[in-house]
């Protein structure tokens, strides 16, 4: 009876009355959603993520240790490079609500490099493995390869990174995810009943380069960050990437496109990473080029000019006889899929007599024409390329980057000894065509220890290989087989031009250029 008549009691009732009828009028009052399904996952995605924690422990300086001692002079050559990447691969992971340090994952994967390589077949500034890249929209076909174009790998990356921290909601478990494979993280967690990274990475299962990879992540973010305090002063910056877009027609080759833009062959590849040959996709009836910012309209005036069989070369002939087209192209030096593609017909036609044609310019010194294909031996992707006149097996191995054992495996049917001009050859170079033959050296991934050049495989002690120089060699041909620019050749080398080259002649060749960072991605 006390608490009955308790004015305070009543009071508290009367309130809870009147918040009852009016959180129940109000939901009464919002409109009902029809054909609706459940609220998806990441119904939160437009809520900033946070950033990656940069905790600071014996293992994150280990790393800091390396980067700022014998790891320095790759380091400031990453840093040097960030410049050139980090404003457009900040703005994409903003776009898509990332903590934008993540830009240094790419900077341990491959130093910002769009062209790096690594054993497991994995490339592009964020070493996408074929598959992968294709799950998130990379297209990779004989024409182009999107694992190689810094904006949409960037923007893959972002797509793929989210995923993985939706999965455990954890940064370092994405970063380490990203490195080894979900499923390998999965089950150490199960292993060791735990997601604390740092407690998984006391047992034994995980590879000691997925234990690193998240300290390294780290340190590689803390330096480039606040560059001055941890010692790096005189970092000169590239400046950021610029360039124009235009749309062409059809093919083009690229140095066409180069004289239309006042530019060069070289410039023009370099802001289309993604495209594997010297000329545009031919079936695409547009493309999106990248030239030199400012040169647009250039371009453009000088490109309407041209007439559509000029975009791929610039001798026309008039067939005296019928004759295949295979044939008319072994006879101008020139692949049969890229003369029907300079004249717009298939590649198995015969051709009529008094027809004229298109002549396709010759590749450029150095570059080989591969077609992508399927290959039959457990589903393997390959590629091939067309013996030329006086080939050997060395030659060839040379030339494509395959090795000689690979070549004689792959075509058992050939005889080395009596190669035909024009014979088609597989190399199985799998997703990068010209893979280095080389044999790289197992390296240590343990940073604190004596081997300590050797834990990032991007950084092998040994700075140099040596390459001898064969009879038909031109730095564009080096420059290829081992995945280093012309540029960097003459650098290192002191030479200025491919007839300094003599046989014999050994010449460097620099090891930072290869990276061997991951097995999944």
């Amino acid at each position: 009876m006390v608490m009955r008549n308790n004015p305070r009691i009543r009071s508290v009732r009367s309130w809870g009355l009147f918040l009852t009828f009016f959180l129940f009028s109000a939901c009464a009052s919002l409109p009902v959603r029809q054909g609706e399904g459940p609220i998806p996952q990441d119904h939160l995605a437009e809520i900033s993520r946070p950033d990656i924690p940069l905790v600071m422990n014996n293992r994150v300086q280990d790393w800091i240790d390396y980067f700022q001692g014998r790891g320095r002079s790759h380091f400031e050559r990453y840093l040097s490079r960030s410049g050139k990447y980090i404003p457009m691969m900040r703005k994409i992971l903003h776009e898509h609500s990332m903590p934008e340090d993540l830009v240094y994952l790419s900077m341990i994967e491959s130093g910002f490099n769009p062209h790096a390589y690594s054993r497991a077949r994995a490339t592009g500034a964020w070493q996408f493995i074929y598959q992968t890249g294709m799950r998130y929209g990379l297209k990779v076909d004989t024409w182009v390869d999107e694992r190689r174009d810094p904006e949409k790998s960037t923007v893959a990356a972002a797509k793929y990174l989210k995923d993985l921290y939706d999965r455990y909601n954890n940064w370092y478990l994405a970063a380490a995810s990203y490195n080894a494979g979900e499923g390998k993280i999965d089950r150490a967690i199960r292993k060791y009943d735990t997601e604390d990274f740092w407690e998984l990475t006391h047992g034994r299962y995980l590879k000691a380069e997925t234990k690193n990879y998240v300290p390294k992540l780290i340190a590689a973010a803390l330096i480039a960050k606040d560059p001055a305090k941890y010692g790096f002063k005189e970092v000169s910056y590239e400046e950021p990437v610029s360039f124009d877009e235009v749309i062409v027609d059809g093919p083009i080759d690229l140095r066409v496109v180069a004289r239309c833009a006042g530019s060069t062959y070289e410039e023009i590849k370099a802001l289309n990473p993604e495209l594997i040959h010297w000329i545009t996709p031919p079936h695409q009836e547009e493309y999106r080029l990248h030239i030199p910012k400012g040169e647009a309209e250039k371009f453009q005036s000088s490109y309407t000019e041209l007439d559509e069989k000029q975009r791929m070369g610039d001798e026309e002939i008039t067939v005296a006889k019928p004759q295949a087209l295979s044939r008319l192209a072994r006879k101008h030096g020139v692949p049969a899929t890229l003369f029907a593609v300079a004249n717009g017909i298939p590649e198995n036609t015969v051709v009529k007599a008094g027809q004229t044609l298109t002549v396709p310019l010759n590749p450029p010194e150095g570059e080989e024409f591969y077609i992508r294909g399927q290959g039959r031996a457990r589903g393997h992707h390959y590629a091939t390329c067309r013996a030329r006149s006086g080939d050997q097996i060395g030659r060839v191995s040379r030339r494509t980057g395959v090795s000689v054992a690979t070549l004689k495996k792959n075509n058992p049917n050939i005889d080395w000894s009596h190669l035909k001009r024009g014979q088609t050859i597989r190399l199985y170079a799998s997703e990068s065509f010209g893979e280095p033959t080389h044999k790289r050296r197992k390296v240590s991934e343990k940073p604190n220890r004596s081997s300590a050049a050797h834990s990032d495989p991007a950084h092998p002690q040994r700075t140099y290989v040596t390459h001898r120089i064969r009879t038909g060699d031109t730095l564009a041909v080096i420059a290829k087989k081992y995945n280093v620019s012309t540029a960097k050749l003459k650098e290192v080398n002191g030479i200025s031009s491919s007839r300094k080259l003599r046989p014999g002649q050994r010449i460097r060749i620099p090891l930072p250029q290869f990276t061997e960072n991951n097995s999944h991605i």
